[in-house]
């Protein structure tokens, strides 16, 4: 396959959607300020709702901007339409649309798939529209069970920060990360993020028993973090609860 930094996108009128050529693109710059004009217009909730849509035109304008986000996925012109699924997702018809058409499960293996391979700048963004989904934990427990969505951010901490067998409890041996990192590569922002959606989860009583099998208490003494901050206050406060949760379980022991 071809770098997509040559490709172009057109729209099929016959068919009312895109097509792409491998043709150096002229088009660059503008629908760089079209995604960038989007992302300015959803830090507002109506913003937000119009980029949404309704009714028939639900999440249209968003599963296009996704399809080639993650079809572009080294260009940078497509970098801020994570910027755009990280601010509509502040509410909530997004969030319920997003786990509802399971494009919230399609970031979610995007994350693990491309690992460290992403731009820091997409990766940010799109954790941030993963944490900001999750808030919709009592309406989707069913949906989030199925999707094993505590094993998915268990792994997505552990390559983050880059934590193989040295630092992982035996029973997370075989998700260790792909690439080991010294503490001076660990970003502290992300790894807050991840451990904060860790923290809103355990809301669930189903998800934290899940979190007990995991042994992400041990997992969590092992994270490293930023001396500042509320991450190591959460951190606390979370194994406290799984280790009572362990106790009043004892089939968990």
């Amino acid at each position: 396959m071809s770098s997509d930094a040559n490709k172009e996108i057109k729209l099929d009128t016959k068919e009312n959607t895109y097509i792409i050529d491998d043709k150096s693109s002229e088009m660059s710059s503008t629908i760089q300020f079209a995604i960038m004009f989007l992302s300015n217009l959803t830090k507002v909730e109506e913003g937000c709702k119009n980029v949404l849509g309704k009714d028939k035109q639900e999440g249209a304008v968003l599963e296009n901007l996704f399809g080639m986000f993650s079809y572009f996925d080294r260009n940078q012109v497509f970098d801020f339409v994570a910027n755009i699924l990280s601010n509509v997702t502040s509410i909530k018809e997004a969030r319920v649309f997003m786990i509802k058409s399971k494009m919230f499960d399609r970031i979610l293996d995007l994350l693990k798939t491309q690992g460290e391979k992403m731009g820091k700048h997409r990766r940010q963004h799109l954790i941030d529209a993963a944490r900001n989904t999750i808030f919709e934990y009592e309406d989707f427990e069913k949906e989030f069970i199925e999707m094993k969505i505590v094993d998915k951010y268990v792994k997505l901490l552990i390559e983050e920060q880059g934590m193989t067998d040295k630092r992982l409890p035996i029973r997370l041996h075989n998700i260790q990360a792909a690439k080991e990192k010294k503490a001076n590569e660990i970003d502290h922002y992300r790894t807050g993020q991840l451990v904060d959606c860790l923290v809103i989860l355990s809301n669930l009583m189903t998800l934290q028993v899940r979190m007990v099998e995991l042994d992400v208490e041990g997992l969590l003494k092992y994270v490293k973090v930023a001396a500042f901050g509320e991450t190591p206050q959460k951190i606390e406060v979370l194994l406290i609860q799984l280790q009572q949760t362990r106790q009043e379980n004892s089939h968990l022991q």
